[in-house]
C-alpha cells in the first residue's frame, strides 16, 4: 500500500493531515508581505514621498551629468530633519517595509533610503552606493541642506 493510497484512506474517515511546515524563506517572504501590507496602510504619506522621489530618480537618471544633486538634496533634507528628531532609524525600518525588503543588521539607514528610491529592477547598486556614501559623508561633516549641493559639486 502507497503512501498516497493511506492519506487518502484517512482524509475519507475525516482526518485531516497537517501542512507541510513552511521553509524559512518562506516565513520571512510572508513576514515582509504583511509588514509591507502594515506600512502601506499606516504610512501614506511616506509611501507618497518614496514614490515621488523614485520618479525623480527616473527623470534624471539619464539626463544631464549631475541633475540627480536636485534629488539627493531632497533626499538629505528629509534625512537631516529625521536625524534631528532622532527616528531616522525608525523611518529607515517602516521604509524596507513598505518597500518589502528585508534590512540587515549592519545596513545604515541612509544604505536604506536611498535604495528604497528605486524599484528592484531600475536600482543600480554601485549608484546607489555611491549616492550613500556622499550623503553620509556630508551628514558627519554636519552639511547643512542649503550647502549639499555645493558639497556634492566639490565631492
Amino acid at each position: 500500500m502507497t503512501s498516497s493510497t493511506n492519506r487518502k484512506r484517512r482524509r475519507s474517515r475525516g482526518l485531516v493531515l497537517p501542512k507541510p511546515a513552511l521553509s524559512a524563506k518562506a516565513k520571512r517572504l510572508a513576514d515582509l508581505e504583511r509588514a509591507k501590507a502594515v506600512a502601506s496602510q499606516n504610512f501614506p504619506e511616506l509611501n507618497a514621498w518614496l514614490d515621488e522621489r523614485a520618479d525623480e530618480v527616473r527623470e534624471v537618471q539619464f539626463g544631464k551629468r549631475f541633475a540627480y544633486h536636485e534629488v539627493l538634496a531632497e533626499i538629505y533634507k528629509q534625512i537631516i530633519d529625521w536625524d534631528g528628531d532622532d527616528l531616522l532609524e525608525d523611518r529607515a525600518s517602516t521604509i524596507a517595509n513598505l518597500r518589502g525588503e528585508y534590512r540587515r543588521k549592519n545596513l545604515s539607514p541612509i544604505n536604506i533610503i536611498v535604495g528604497a528610491i528605486g524599484d528592484r529592477a531600475d536600482r543600480n547598486r554601485q549608484l546607489v552606493s555611491r549616492w550613500s556614501k556622499d550623503l553620509k559623508k556630508a551628514l558627519s561633516e554636519g552639511v547643512s541642506p542649503t550647502d549639499i549641493k555645493q558639497f556634492l559639486r566639490e565631492g
